[in-house]
């Protein structure tokens, strides 16, 4: 069954948290940036905590005055892009042993 959700998704599956785009805000990154790698702008992302960092600047999003939804408050066990030309995957340790895919 299909089950659409919205861009950024946060959800939990059996106590695993996931976290995932479809993939503009790696694109966005990638055209004011040296780094080339999608999988690189992912972690960068996640290192920074926060989603979409371009936003709303140079990437189409609702500015937001009193919080940023896009900020990335827990870390999620399974972070993701899509539409990217190739699959890539990455282990990323955080600072306090966390460990994301």
């Amino acid at each position: 069954t299909f089950h659409s959700c919205t861009n950024p998704c946060d959800a939990s599956v059996q106590g695993v948290q996931i976290l995932g785009t479809s993939g503009q805000n790696v694109h966005d990154l990638a055209k004011y940036s040296v780094v080339k790698s999608p999988i690189d702008h992912l972690e960068n992302t996640l290192r920074w905590r926060h989603i979409a960092p371009t936003a709303p600047d140079t990437l189409g999003c609702h500015a937001f005055t009193d919080t940023d939804p896009l900020v990335i408050r827990s870390c999620p066990h399974i972070y993701f892009a899509g539409n990217q030309a190739s699959f890539a995957s990455k282990l990323v340790e955080g600072s306090e042993g966390q460990q994301v895919r």
